[in-house]
C-alpha cells in the first residue's frame, strides 16, 4: 500500500511526454494525459483543474445516480479535499450500499498518503472515523470500566471495535501523513483516537488479549523511534511523553496493574475539542453561506454622488466649469445628457448582454441552489459532531416535512429548545402534510413547554387556544395571562434600545392593496374614501403608471440640489426612515414597507443640516451654552429648520449615524422647541425624565410639560410618555394607600 499514492505535479502535458521511465501503462497523450508508474498515479495540474470544473458541473445532476456520483465526487476530492458536500454525498452512497466502505477507506487513505494538502484536512480524518464507526458495529464505552479505576473521559464518545490489523495499518497512514505535512495536529488527534480504542480493548476483557497488547507495545516503540528522528515535530512529542510504559510478556497481565498505570486523558480530550471546533467551524460557515443566500438585493441602490450637494468650498477651476447640480439651462442640459447616456447604456446592455437573454437569472438560481446544498451538508456535518443548533429555510431548500419533523423532534428532545417544541406543537395541532395525526393534547403539551421556555409565538398560540377552547377548557383569564406574557416580551425588547426605544419595523403591505383591493381600484373598500390615501394604494397606482422609487428619488434630488427646502426635507426623512412613506403619528411610529429604500443616516443628516444651517449657521463650543436667536416664525425656512432640528436631536440622542451625545441632542431640541416643533418637545421631555445629561437629576415637572406640549400637537409618542407618567403615578399612590 505504501506505493499506492496520488501526486499532483505542477507541470503541463508537454513536460510529461518526454518521460522515459514508463514501466506500466502507456505514454501520456492528449487523449489520455495520465501517468501510472510503479503503482503511482500522476495527474497534470492543468488537466486536474479542467476535470474538477467538469465534475462540479455534473455534480448537481449526479447526486441521484450512484455510479456517476461516485466518479464525480472522486474527481472533486482529488482537486479539493475539503469539499464537504462531496464527502457527504459519498457518505450517503456508503449508507445506501452503493459504495463499499472498505473501498472508501482505501480511497481516503490514498488521498492522505499522496498529498500534503489532503494530509492536513480535518474533515478527511473525521470522514475516516465515521467510516470506522459505520463498518465496525461493536463499540466500547470507556465509562463502563470505572470500577477498574480507569480515569478517562472517553465515555463521552462511542468507539468502534477496530481489529488489531486495521489499527496497525491506520498507524502507518498517520505516520505517512505526518511525514508529508509536519506538525499535523489532526493526524495526531486521530492517533489519540486509536490509542483510546486500544485501551478500551484491553480493559474490556478479564484477560488482556495478546493481539492488542502486541499492537500497543509495537506502537509505543514506534512512537519513541519517531520522536528520536523527528525532534522538531512538537505535536507528537507531547503525546509520546504522556503515554504509559507497559512491559509485556507471554503471560497475562495481572489485574492489579490497573492501579499502577498512569493513563492519560488528553487523547479523548483532544478528540472532543477537535470535534467541537470542527462542528463550530462547519456551523459558522453554513450560517455565513445562508446569510448570503437569504440576503435580498435592495430595490434601489443609492448613489452618494447624487447627494453630494453644493460644496461650501470651491476651487478656482470648479468655479469656472459648469456644475451638473447647478441651476440654469447649462446645468439642466448636463443632467439630461447624463440621464440619456445611462438610459441608453442600460437598454443596450439588457438587449445584447447575456443578462438580457436570461442567462444571468438562470445562472444565479443555479448558484443559489448550490449554496443551499452546501448549507445543508455543512449543517449535517455539524450535527454529526454534536451541534444541535437549528437554521431557517429559504425557497432554495427542498421542502421535506417528514425530515423537518424528525429534526425538530430530535432537537427538542436533546436540548429542550423552545422554538423546536413550538414547531412540534404546530405539527400536532394542524396535522401538517399528514406527518403526524392531529393530537390537540400533545400540541397543548408542547406549546406549554415552549411558552414556559419564553417562545413568544407559543405564548400567543396558547392565549388563542385558551380563548377559543382548543385542546383545553375555555379560560379568558389564562388567555389574557399568556397574551400579557407575549406583549411584555415585545415591550421589553422595544425599551431595551436607545432612549425612546428601538426603531419599529416597517409596516407590512397587503398584496391586495397594491392592486386597489380585491375588486380593483375604485371598486373596493380598500381604495375608496379615506383608504384611497393609504401608502400601499398610492404605491400601487404609481407602479401602474410606470413610476419607480428611483425616479422619485431622482426628482427629489434634482429639486433639493436646486435649493428647494421642502424637497431637501423630504429626502432627509426618506433616508432616515428608510422608506418613501412615513407612518402617521411621528418619527417613532416608523415607516411603510411598501416604499422601502436603503436607510442612510449619513445622507439624512446631510440634508437636515443643509436646512438647519440656514437658521443656525454654527454651533457653540459648549452645546449646553447655546443662545436662542431672535427669529420670526414667518421666515420661509424656520418651520423646516425646526423639524430638521428634531431629527438631528433624535440622531444625537440615539447615536444614529453619529456618536451619541445628549448635550448636542438637547441643543438641537431646544432650538426646534423655540419654534414649537412637537418632536423637539418630546425629545426634551425624554432628556429631563431620564436625566440623560451627565451630572443632572430627573426633572419630572419639566418632562411632563414638554410631553404635554407635544401631545397637544397629536404626537403619538408623547401620548405614550404621558400615559407612562400617569400609570406610574397611580401605582405609587396605590402603594402609599
Amino acid at each position: 500500500m505504501e506505493k499506492e499514492r496520488s501526486e499532483y505535479i505542477l507541470r503541463g502535458l508537454e513536460d510529461w511526454i518526454s518521460v522515459d521511465s514508463i514501466q506500466e501503462g502507456r505514454r501520456p497523450t492528449p487523449e489520455f494525459p495520465f501517468l501510472f508508474s510503479n503503482g503511482n498515479l500522476g495527474v497534470p495540474t492543468k488537466v486536474l483543474y479542467k476535470l474538477y470544473l467538469a465534475a462540479l458541473a455534473l455534480f448537481q445532476s449526479s447526486r441521484s445516480v450512484s455510479e456517476l456520483c461516485r466518479v464525480v465526487t472522486c474527481t472533486i476530492l482529488l482537486a479539493n479535499p475539503s469539499h464537504q458536500t462531496a464527502l457527504n454525498a459519498r457518505k450517503r452512497l456508503v449508507q445506501s450500499d452503493d459504495l463499499h466502505p472498505e473501498k472508501e477507506l482505501l480511497f481516503i487513505e490514498i488521498l492522505i498518503r499522496g498529498s500534503s494538502s489532503c494530509a492536513k484536512e480535518s474533515i478527511l480524518w473525521h470522514h475516516r472515523r465515521w467510516l470506522f464507526n459505520h463498518i465496525y458495529g461493536g463499540r466500547f464505552y470507556l465509562g463502563t470500566h470505572q470500577s477498574r479505576k480507569w480515569p478517562t473521559s472517553s465515555d463521552l464518545i462511542p468507539l468502534p471495535n477496530i481489529p488489531p490489523d486495521a489499527i496497525i495499518r491506520e498507524f502507518s497512514v498517520i505516520r505517512r501523513a505526518c511525514e508529508s505535512y509536519p506538525r499535523n495536529y489532526h493526524a495526531w488527534t486521530h492517533w489519540h483516537f486509536l490509542m483510546d480504542i486500544l485501551y478500551s480493548a484491553l480493559f474490556d476483557h478479564e484477560v488482556f488479549p495478546d493481539p492488542y497488547v502486541d499492537v500497543l507495545t509495537q506502537e509505543l516503540n514506534a512512537l519513541k523511534d519517531w520522536v528520536e528522528h523527528h525532534a522538531l515535530d512538537a505535536t507528537d512529542s507531547s503525546a509520546a511523553f504522556t503515554e504509559p510504559t507497559l512491559t509485556t510478556s507471554n503471560t497475562n497481565f495481572d489485574a492489579t496493574l490497573d492501579t499502577d498505570l498512569d493513563v492519560p486523558t488528553t487523547g479523548t480530550t483532544n478528540i472532543i475539542f477537535e470535534q467541537n471546533a470542527e462542528a463550530e467551524r462547519a456551523y459558522k460557515q453554513a450560517m455565513s453561506t445562508l446569510a448570503s443566500l437569504t440576503a435580498h438585493t435592495p430595490a434601489h441602490k443609492f448613489d452618494p454622488y447624487l447627494a453630494s450637494g453644493n460644496s461650501n468650498t470651491k476651487s478656482l477651476l470648479s468655479s469656472l466649469l459648469p456644475n451638473i447640480h447647478g441651476q440654469g439651462p447649462i446645468g439642466s442640459a448636463m443632467r439630461i445628457a447624463v440621464k440619456l447616456h445611462q438610459y441608453t447604456f442600460r437598454r443596450l446592455s439588457n438587449s445584447f448582454g447575456r443578462d438580457g437573454m436570461g442567462a444571468k437569472p438562470r445562472r444565479k438560481d443555479e448558484e443559489q441552489k448550490g449554496k443551499a446544498i452546501k448549507v445543508l451538508d455543512l449543517l449535517e456535518h455539524s450535527a454529526e459532531l454534536g451541534n444541535m443548533d437549528a437554521f431557517p429555510p429559504t425557497r432554495h431548500f427542498v421542502s421535506d416535512p417528514i425530515a423537518a419533523y424528525k429534526g425538530f423532534l430530535y432537537h427538542a428532545q436533546r436540548t429542550g429548545n423552545a422554538t423546536s417544541q413550538s414547531i412540534i406543537a404546530f405539527f400536532y395541532s394542524s396535522g401538517y402534510h399528514n406527518v403526524v395525526a392531529v393530537d390537540q393534547a400533545k400540541a397543548q403539551l408542547y406549546y406549554t413547554f415552549a411558552a414556559n421556555g419564553g417562545h413568544r409565538g407559543a405564548q400567543m398560540a396558547l392565549g388563542y387556544r385558551y380563548w377559543s377552547g382548543i385542546g383545553a377548557q375555555e379560560s379568558c383569564e389564562r388567555a389574557s395571562l399568556w397574551y400579557e406574557a407575549a406583549s411584555e416580551q415585545v415591550l421589553s425588547k422595544l425599551q431595551s434600545g436607545p432612549p425612546g426605544g428601538r426603531t419599529l419595523p416597517q409596516t407590512p403591505t397587503r398584496l391586495s392593496d397594491l392592486v386597489g383591493g380585491v375588486f380593483g381600484p375604485g371598486a373596493s373598500v380598500a381604495s375608496t374614501g379615506l383608504n384611497a390615501g393609504k401608502p400601499a394604494i398610492k404605491a400601487g397606482m404609481a407602479r401602474d403608471a410606470g413610476e419607480t422609487w428611483e425616479d422619485v428619488l431622482e426628482y427629489y434630488l434634482f429639486n433639493a440640489d436646486r435649493g428647494e427646502i421642502d424637497f431637501a426635507y423630504r429626502l432627509g426623512k426618506i433616508f432616515y426612515q428608510g422608506s418613501i412613506y412615513g407612518s402617521p403619528g411621528g418619527i417613532a411610529s416608523g415607516s411603510e414597507g411598501v416604499g422601502a429604500v436603503p436607510r442612510n443616516y449619513g445622507v439624512a443628516r446631510h440634508y437636515f443640516l443643509q436646512i438647519a444651517r440656514q437658521i443656525w449657521p454654527r454651533d457653540p463650543q459648549n452645546p449646553l451654552a447655546h443662545k436662542s436667536l431672535p427669529l420670526k416664525d414667518d421666515h420661509a425656512s424656520v418651520g423646516y429648520a425646526a423639524a430638521s432640528a428634531g431629527y438631528l436631536g433624535r440622531m444625537y440622542l440615539r447615536g444614529e449615524g453619529v456618536k451619541a451625545d445628549p448635550a448636542v441632542a438637547k441643543m438641537w431640541f431646544e432650538r426646534g422647541a423655540e419654534h414649537g416643533d412637537r418632536e423637539c418637545h418630546n425629545g426634551l421631555g425624554i432628556i429631563y425624565r431620564d436625566a440623560l445629561i451627565p451630572g443632572s437629576k430627573p426633572d419630572i415637572i419639566k418632562a411632563v410639560t414638554h410631553f404635554g406640549v407635544a401631545a397637544k400637537q397629536e404626537l403619538a409618542e408623547a401620548y405614550v410618555n404621558l400615559g407612562k407618567y400617569h400609570y406610574g403615578k397611580y401605582l405609587i399612590v396605590g402603594f402609599l394607600l
